[in-house]
């Protein structure tokens, strides 16, 4: 990933990862990596963090798909949880301004309503993960948890309205084990909270 303030990068990652490289296997540049699984997911945070309007607005395409073998809104979803906590993902870059992530491409994830994947919830146990190599769209991996544990199916907008509780540092009221009605009312709480934070008067 770019360093924090170097941006050279960018621009060919994207026109890569857009045109559909990052899926084929190609060399790529700038580094010459083999395209896969781990280097589509860099992509998708490198973009996530450090690209410009343009890039965003691809990015939300996506979730405009009808038809998405390669789960590009899954993994859309899935690299911004991980950037939000180290709990889900590598987290933010040390010295990455926490103002600066684009949330507005977590807000939009909040109307995807597809299930993308589980998480496991162990209070008070522990739980280990691994996770295998991606064989296409699917990614193996076992998880082991010792004492109580449970497995709750989550959307992407599940991912999303974690992300912005964990990136805002404000509770409202979204639980990865809450009933689907529940969650549903911390998404809506969420979404009256964008709008009236994007029209507050010393916003404008």
């Amino acid at each position: 990933m770019c360093q924090l303030g170097d941006r050279s990068g960018v621009e060919a990652v994207a026109k890569a990862f857009f045109a559909g490289n990052y899926d084929t296997g190609r060399r790529l540049e700038p580094d010459g990596a083999a395209a896969g699984a781990n280097a589509s997911d860099e992509a998708f945070r490198m973009l996530i963090l450090y690209g410009a309007p343009q890039h965003h607005r691809r990015l939300l395409a996506f979730l405009r798909l009808s038809d998405d073998p390669l789960r590009k809104r899954d993994n859309l979803c899935e690299s911004l949880l991980g950037l939000s906590s180290i709990d889900n993902g590598p987290g933010l870059p040390v010295g990455y301004p926490r103002e600066q992530f684009p949330l507005r491409l977590a807000i939009a994830c909040l109307d995807y309503t597809e299930e993308v994947g589980t998480i496991v919830s162990a209070p008070g146990s522990t739980v280990h993960s691994q996770m295998g190599p991606r064989q296409g769209s699917t990614q193996q991996g076992s998880i082991t948890a010792s004492g109580v544990a449970g497995v709750y199916t989550q959307r992407g907008c599940d991912y999303a309205a974690q992300t912005i509780q964990n990136l805002t540092s404000r509770d409202f009221g979204h639980s990865i084990s809450d009933s689907i009605s529940q969650r549903d009312k911390a998404i809506e709480a969420i979404k009256k909270w964008w709008t009236e934070w994007r029209t507050a008067p010393q916003l404008r």
